[in-house]
């Protein structure tokens, strides 16, 4: 009677423990064929964001943000002031070598995964001294083309209520989505054009320009967003041109980058790498770059 029960039940537990090991052979299996479908969606997205602005990036170093000075230096920092009557405007700048995992679009705690990629982190601060408003933005750019804005956040915040945008780049396309304190603003979205370069983001990707005097082009070029609300998202059909020059006996690349007709911001880059901005103006004010 024991043995005619216990052989079913040798039976049952050999299947039991069959069905166990395929079953943990299934999972590593799918485990093997999802890390390799994402090492290949992965490649081919990460290869299509290398050819963005594709009718410009030939002007442009790509190589600009992988090299080593961007692993040695940890943090770059650089603050830039102007000064018009008794107002004092402050900029500031701190752009460091971050990875980035492309499940969370943040730097990843975790390296063992095949969705990582590097940007280049820059926190951007701006205030002067005759009012309370604090203007604060986050931007990455990748560094396997630095003309590529991968994402960037915003935020106004003024005694009386904040205003936060967040941008990211969709094929190209950067998508926005805003909540302003002001009214007939209020909560919302927006796209805009492919190939389009933000104003707050010259600074950091004209770096990367293979200077030369003969180079010229045009590039769509939204406005700053280091306003008050959301503002109009002018976007300017500018034009880019550069010579090189010499100021207080340091070789620089004068960048100028015409928006229109009644505006143009100019940058001056030190001539040796990694181009440094070391004066740059704009909204007719001149901002230099102060002793650290």
């Amino acid at each position: 009677m024991t043995d005619r029960h216990e052989k079913p039940k040798r039976i049952l537990d050999n299947a039991v423990k069959i069905a166990a090991i395929f079953g943990g052979i299934a999972i590593l299996f799918a485990i093997w064929f999802s890390i390799q479908f994402a090492k290949s969606k992965t490649k081919k997205e990460f290869d299509s964001r290398q050819t963005y602005f594709n009718s410009i990036h030939q002007h442009f170093n790509k190589e600009f943000a992988n090299n080593a000075y961007w692993d040695s230096v940890k943090l770059e920092k650089n603050t830039y002031k102007a000064v018009y009557n008794d107002k004092i405007y402050i900029l500031t700048y701190a752009t460091r070598k971050e990875t980035f995992n492309d499940q969370f679009n943040v730097q990843t705690k975790s390296t063992a995964r095949p969705d990582l990629y590097k940007v280049l982190n820059t926190a951007i601060e701006k205030y002067n001294n005759t009012s309370d408003t604090t203007y604060v933005a986050q931007l990455a750019t990748l560094c396997m083309n630095p003309l590529v804005l991968h994402k960037m956040t915003s935020t106004t915040a003024h005694a009386w209520g904040i205003t936060h945008k967040s941008f990211f780049n969709n094929k190209s396309v950067i998508t926005l989505k805003y909540d302003s304190y002001l009214d007939k603003q209020g909560i919302g979205d927006k796209v805009f054009p492919k190939d389009a370069l933000l104003e707050d983001q010259l600074p950091i990707c004209l770096r990367a320009l293979n200077f030369n005097d003969s180079t010229k082009f045009a590039v769509d070029v939204l406005e700053s967003q280091l306003i008050d609300g959301i503002g109009t998202f002018k976007l300017y059909n500018a034009n880019v041109s550069m010579n090189a020059e010499s100021i207080a006996n340091t070789n620089v690349y004068k960048v100028l980058v015409k928006l229109d007709d009644a505006k143009s911001n100019v940058y001056y880059f030190e001539q040796t790498f990694p181009h440094q901005l070391i004066k740059f103006e704009k909204d007719n004010l001149v901002f230099e770059r102060a002793a650290e």
